[in-house]
């Protein structure tokens, strides 16, 4: 019965391949897209593709998340210099665009120096012991615009020194903000060394001298660029305790400032202490010390020559900070106990007068 009712309809089998295929008989209609005999497929297709798309969980938690792999050390990779190589970089420092600009600087400055000089001469016409100094008294009001200027654009660059970085980047990259205060170390220096050279004493002295040359050379080689991260400390932001120290000095040879007005005196000399005690005394070898470590992690990449005299400086200044600290502490304490015994020190020489006769 089955092979009559079949008849004239042979059974048709599909090509090679198509398994799964429902077998279509001779007569029938060919399969069209939306025939159920594609319908599986298409089922499964589109199950597949909403597995895909439809994500129970769109922000899996961290644990299910693979760990983001390390960046690499740029220490680890730093390329290695010898010392030919860091004395180019050094060279080429002296000839810098920025070296020229500091230069130019450094002539105005001595030009505003011989102009203030002019007008104190005739402000103390009338004070020959202050007409005599008047040159002196220029340079140190002269002196006060580099102060200033390093001491804002190291405080503004500070952040060098606490953001995120490598002892590659502290040590041989530039520091966003700290070229302001390279340039200006370099046009403080050369000014003081002009200023010593035709003034004299008392700006003359040998310490002064290696000083302004020392300071002088670590802001030109800051340009190359070397250490330009700590530059916005040392050479920087510590510029800060010279302004108190400024008026010191004044007082120092202007004396009717400091009998006229011995309160304000005693106060600025503890002012002076405490911001010279917490930058050059605590701040200042904490950075030697972070200075130190970023040498000895490139010591495979500098030249021993650099590292030594690099560390030679920084350890003879950082000595020389805690034998200054050691006097200004001294000098507190003695103002510290002037301000305590009634603060007017015209009222304190009477007393110790008095105390003298009898």
């Amino acid at each position: 019965g089955a092979a009559r009712a079949l008849g004239s309809r042979r059974l048709r089998v599909g090509p090679l391949g198509s398994a799964g295929t429902p077998p279509r008989l001779a007569g029938d209609p060919a399969p069209t897209p939306s025939s159920p005999a594609l319908a599986p497929a298409r089922t499964r297709t589109r199950t597949r593709t909403r597995t895909r798309t439809q994500n129970p969980n769109p922000d899996p938690s961290p644990i299910a998340r693979a760990p983001a792999p390390a960046p690499p050390r740029p220490d680890a990779s730093a390329a290695t210099m010898d010392a030919a190589e860091m004395s180019a970089r050094f060279q080429a420092a002296f000839v810098s665009e920025d070296a020229k600009i500091a230069a130019v600087h450094a002539a105005g400055l001595v030009a505003l120096w011989g102009f203030l000089t002019l007008i104190f001469k005739a402000g103390f016409a009338k004070y020959p012991e202050l007409h005599k100094k008047a040159a002196y008294f220029a340079y140190l009001t002269t002196a006060m615009v580099p102060i200033v200027v390093l001491s804002v654009a190291g405080f503004y660059a500070m952040d060098n020194l606490t953001r995120d970085s490598t002892s590659q980047m502290r040590l041989l990259e530039e520091a966003p903000g700290a070229i302001t205060a390279c340039r200006m170390q370099i046009t403080y220096q050369i000014f003081s060394l002009t200023a010593a050279a035709i003034h004299g004493a008392p700006i003359n002295t040998i310490e002064m001298i290696m000083h302004h040359i020392g300071a002088g050379l670590i802001g030109f080689l800051s340009l190359a660029p070397y250490v330009q991260t700590y530059a916005v400390f040392y050479g920087g932001f510590v510029e800060l305790s010279n302004i108190p120290l400024t008026y010191i000095d004044i007082c120092k040879h202007w004396p009717y400032l400091r009998k006229a007005y011995p309160t304000f005196h005693d106060v600025n000399r503890i002012v002076f202490a405490f911001v010279f005690v917490v930058l050059r005394n605590v701040m200042w070898p904490y950075y030697t010390c972070k200075l130190g470590y970023d040498l000895y992690m490139l010591k495979d990449s500098l030249p021993y020559s650099v590292i030594g005299g690099t560390m030679f400086c920084m350890i003879s200044l950082t000595a020389l900070q805690f034998i200054w600290g050691k006097l200004i502490i001294g000098m507190a304490v003695r103002s510290i106990k002037g301000l305590s015994g009634g603060g007017d020190k015209k009222k304190r020489e009477e007393k110790a007068a008095a105390k003298k006769d009898s």
